[in-house]
């Protein structure tokens, strides 16, 4: 699952979400995000999942992580993933997470 947003510095923008189907299991593998500007500065990207935030990631520019073990959304909860980033611009954010269903 992956977006872009405009985002405002300083700002935590959701950029991807998606709700588990019903009568699935989603295991979330991994998750990557960054910004489009020159200015190297923190980002951090948050994933939630029932509205409860399960990961945070600090870098320069982007980061990114691929789970030894996957973390796991059930059916009906909404998995969010939202970047901040504090170049002291507006500048488009992208990011991306994905997994499986069982």
């Amino acid at each position: 699952v992956s977006g872009t947003a405009s985002a405002t510095t300083g700002t935590s923008t959701q950029v991807a979400s998606r709700v588990v189907p019903v009568g699935k299991t989603f295991f979330v593998t991994h998750v990557s995000g960054g910004y489009n500007s020159d200015v190297i500065a923190h980002v951090a990207l948050d994933l939630f999942i029932g509205g409860v935030s399960v990961l945070r990631l600090d870098g320069n520019s982007g980061a990114g992580l691929i789970f030894d073990t996957p973390l796991r959304a059930i059916a009906g909860q909404t998995v969010a993933f939202n970047i901040r980033q504090d170049t002291g611009l507006t500048v488009t954010v992208a990011g991306t997470f994905g997994g499986y269903d069982e």
